[in-house]
């Protein structure tokens, strides 16, 4: 994307007539034949900048995406530049504009502009939405009362420390000041006069508020700091008597010492009182100190102990090295570095849109997977050797590796765990949802694409069999996995605790909830910041960034604003999400963890008011009229994680799975068969995409579609929630439905769905690009695409057959390589962090641990692992 000669000019002519004496407030852009074009100026009719931004919201539409550039600070950086991109937007309109908005900045000058604003609303762009935006800005990290104390320790300390070692001024004139004994006094005058003590030592009494002589008497350099406190802080003054170049001196040394042990109020009181002790030494011993030596700042003996006070360190203070100054070298010239002018494309044409010009992405994830590989590498030594659980052992030198490598086999199953199968059934949902990123990564926007359906923009009409009914399933579903997850979810967390229903037990029941809700935001947000640091540091080093990010020169500033989307991502209190609310702005894929949060707590608290209805009817008369309004109304999730609660009523009062699929004969069958079929038809229901196909053989789906699912997902929601809520339910009745889940590759995917979940996204986008490119210059037919503007490459059926078999390959061992590690270092401590803190504001005590695993995973109807069922997710982009 470029920026057209106009633009340029429009924004030369903004420059000139910014306010206060210009009369132009702004400039609106947007995007045109692949242009950044400017549309018409925003006229300043005031120095205010609350009053000019209210001509603003008349150019605001709800569905078309805007630039906005705007002066708002009277400073050479004084432009703010605003990405509006409404919810309604076309799709293509959304990944554009997305997508260029660095491009404008850079290409206009990235230092004429103070900050980038993403806005999906008017309201966000008028005079209340910018002051909440710099009220968001200003906000200060929150810290406890002893962070507080600990920062005002260590810049007491960094500004008594930047002044140097040498020609210190007492900056402390204005702290405090206690009062010096005379024991103090007179061993101060004896080490003035030279006489037998070479050492005095002092220390603040606390309770006298004073400084108190701890002892004085002769030393030596290199016996000095085995005379030092090292548990308390210590005012020292040392005549360092030593020979240089044949000259004897010997100068008073003063030395502040503080160990890191030390008490809070101590560090404060020894930082704010060494000035004032410095200067009553001075003043009534007569002692003049050659040198101020503060080993806990950075210019001096950097130390906080005293062994790190040596003969060597003090000679070094008074006789620095001389540094040999060399003349300038000049570097050698690097060598010339070709980049690729353009992106490559297989056969996708709407692919253009999903990478810009230099992309470079693919190899530089390539290089981070090495990296990473040779990490884990080095720390397998120690890891292999815990108790981390990776299955059991094999006599067999294969099996020995797999183990290692990836933790296969499973556990055998355990007969006795009823709900083991729906492990199975949320890993076989994940693997779909990976599948069908990387089948997007393939072949783009057309993806989802039905049989018969025309392809634009070169009305085509595509006849691929994968893209039939039920075949699709295979290719496509991963929007209906999500929904996959919820009902599970709402099963799961509802089995246990409605035993203790059906049971009258009230006080079990009560402990059951307790745990589950105090575990839950901790078990489901922890191994997001972990998983999600990982783009953090991508933006630091410098990796395109994605578009919500925005990004800050300095470290911690990133850093900071890194911790700021944590916690509105992950703020428990926020109900009845919609898009973009739900969304991290440094890890998109994690959309559905706030809806499971709300969904989880929804969950819980339907079972406390449903706690002394002991009837199966009244129950089911109530969570059925829930999970039909909240479907009325549109609240998917909710109605999902209801639907949830009532299958496992449901089988429980059947007496659990087992005798449910042997009373499931006849009728009963055919119909669970076709509730499970007609899941699997709903869940290739397309994701509307009007730009790119038409949904050819599902548009009577429009007609009955509910009417408050029309702007979520044009209606396709619906059918992905049904869809979910028929395979589980259908599922539950089938023997052999639970016997594909109970299988060996089903539970290994289960063990790691969550990981494979956070972690997979980067391998089809990153990984697969990169051995596709490769791959296309060996084997493929470069041409130059006329539509879309853009080179692609042809292949023979067989050939791009080979290219989509590697590139699983290349793909899938990696993504579950890195998920089954990231299963044992993040998501296995995640689970017992949660545990431990239950235990420990429980009991205060997080040794009872142990005790107690089996009472927590209960109360949260979870395996032995503590492993929980988590959503998928969606490809954002695409919808």
């Amino acid at each position: 994307m470029e920026t057209s000669a106009e633009l340029h000019t429009a924004f030369q002519a903004l420059l000139e007539a910014v306010p206060p004496a210009g009369n132009q407030r702004g400039l609106l852009v947007t995007i045109r034949d692949e242009q950044l074009v400017p549309i018409s100026s925003l006229p300043s009719s005031s120095p205010d900048f609350d009053l000019d931004i209210t001509s603003l919201q008349q150019h605001l539409t709800p569905n078309e995406a805007l630039y906005i550039i705007l002066s708002r600070y009277n400073a050479p950086d004084g432009f703010v530049a605003v990405t509006y991109i409404p919810d309604t937007a076309p799709v293509r309109q959304k990944m554009l504009f997305a997508s260029t908005r660095l491009t404008l900045t850079r290409e206009l000058g990235t230092e004429k502009f103070r900050e980038t604003v993403f806005a999906t609303t008017k309201e966000e762009l008028n005079a209340e939405g910018w002051k909440k935006h710099d009220s968001h800005i200003g906000l200060q990290a929150p810290l406890t009362e002893e962070e507080r104390t600990l920062n005002e320790v260590r810049n007491a300390e960094a500004e008594e420390g930047s002044k140097g070692t040498g020609g210190r001024s007492s900056h402390v004139s204005s702290g405090l000041s206690f009062p010096i004994s005379d024991d103090a006094v007179e061993a101060l005058k004896a080490l003035a006069t030279g006489g037998d003590g070479a050492l005095v030592q002092l220390k603040i009494d606390v309770r006298r508020e004073s400084i108190e002589l701890v002892g004085s008497g002769p030393t030596t350099a290199q016996d000095l700091a085995e005379e030092i406190s090292n548990t308390e802080p210590r005012y020292s003054f040392f005549r360092y008597e030593h020979d240089y170049d044949g000259e004897v001196s010997a100068p008073v040394v003063f030395i502040y010492t503080c160990p890191s042990g030390s008490k809070i109020k101590e560090r404060m009181l020894y930082a704010s009182s060494r000035a004032g002790v410095i200067s009553a030494a001075e003043t009534h011993a007569g002692v003049t100190i050659g040198k101020k030596a503060f080993p806990i700042t950075p210019f001096c003996l950097e130390a906080t102990m005293p062994e790190e006070i040596t003969a060597q360190t003090l000679h070094e203070e008074f006789h620095p090295k001389v540094e040999q100054k060399q003349a300038f070298s000049r570097p050698k010239r690097p060598g010339k570095r070709y980049i690729p002018e353009i992106t490559l494309l297989i056969k996708s044409p709407c692919y253009a849109y999903m990478e810009t010009k230099h992309v470079r992405m693919g190899s530089l994830l390539v290089g981070r997977a090495r990296a990473v590989l040779r990490l884990l590498a080095t720390a397998f030594g120690n890891i292999a050797n815990a108790n981390t659980n990776l299955g059991p052992s094999s006599d067999t030198q294969s099996s020995g590796i797999l183990s290692k490598t990836i933790g296969w086999p499973p556990p055998k199953l355990d007969p006795s765990r009823e709900t083991a199968w729906l492990d199975g059934l949320r890993g076989i949902a994940a693997f779909f949802v990976m599948a069908f990123h990387f089948n997007q990564a393939f072949l783009g926007l057309y993806t989802e694409a039905p049989y018969g359906s025309t392809l634009l923009p070169y009305y085509t009409v595509t006849y691929a069999i994968w893209r039939l009914p039920f075949i699709r399933f295979f290719i496509t579903s991963g929007h209906a996995q999500v929904s996959v997850f919820f009902v599970l979810s709402g099963l799961v967390l509802s089995w246990s605790s409605l035993d203790r229903i059906r049971a009258g037990q009230s006080d079990k029941l009560l402990a059951t909830l307790s745990s589950a809700t105090a575990r839950r935001w901790v078990r489901l947000y922890f191994p997001c910041f972990v998983v999600g640091f990982l783009s953090f540091l991508g933006v630091v080093l410098g990796y395109q960034p994605p578009p919500t990010v925005r990004v800050y020169p300095s470290i911690i500033r990133q850093f900071w604003d890194y911790v700021l989307a944590c916690e509105t991502f992950a703020r428990p209190w926020i109900r009845d999400r919609k898009y973009p609310d739900w969304l991290h702005s440094y890890s998109w894929i994690m959309w559905t963890i706030p809806l499971e949060f709300e969904g989880s707590l929804l969950v819980f608290v339907l079972l406390m008011s449903l706690a002394r209805v002991k009837s199966y009817g009244k129950r089911c008369f109530v969570l059925v009229f829930l999970a039909i309004y909240a479907c009325k109304f549109g609240h998917w999730t909710y109605w999902l994680f209801t639907t949830g609660i009532l299958i496992a009523d449901y089988v429980k009062h059947f007496g659990g799975f087992a005798r449910l699929t042997q009373g499931t004969i006849g009728l009963y069958k055919l119909g669970s068969w076709l509730c499970f079929v007609g899941g699997i038809w709903m869940a290739g229901v397309p994701n509307p995409n009007p730009e790119f196909y038409n949904k050819t053989g599902y548009e009577f789906l429009d007609k009955i579609t509910p009417s408050a699912y029309d702007r979520i997902e044009a209606g396709a929601r619906f059918w992905w929630s049904m869809a979910g809520i028929l395979i589980v339910f259908g599922g539950c009745h089938l023997q052999p439905v639970r016997s594909l889940c109970e299988s060996k590759l089903a539970r290994y995917l289960g063990r790691i769905s969550y990981m494979l979940y956070l972690s997979h996204s980067g391998f089809p986008l990153g990984v697969g690009l990169a051995f596709r490119r490769w791959f296309s210059e060996i084997w493929g037919t470069k041409r130059y695409d006329q539509v879309i503007k853009a080179d692609v490459y042809d292949f023979t059926l067989a050939i791009e057959v080979i290219l989509f078999c590697l590139s699983w390959i290349v793909c899938i061992i990696p993504a579950v390589f890195v998920a089954h590690w990231c299963e044992v270092l993040v998501d296995r401590p995640s689970v017992n962090l949660s545990k431990w803190i239950e235990m420990w504001f429980i009991d205060g005590n997080a040794n009872t641990l142990s005790s107690q695993a089996a009472r927590v995973n209960e109360a949260e109807g979870l395996d032995s692992e503590g492993i929980a069922l988590l959503p998928v997710y969606r490809n954002v982009n695409v919808e």
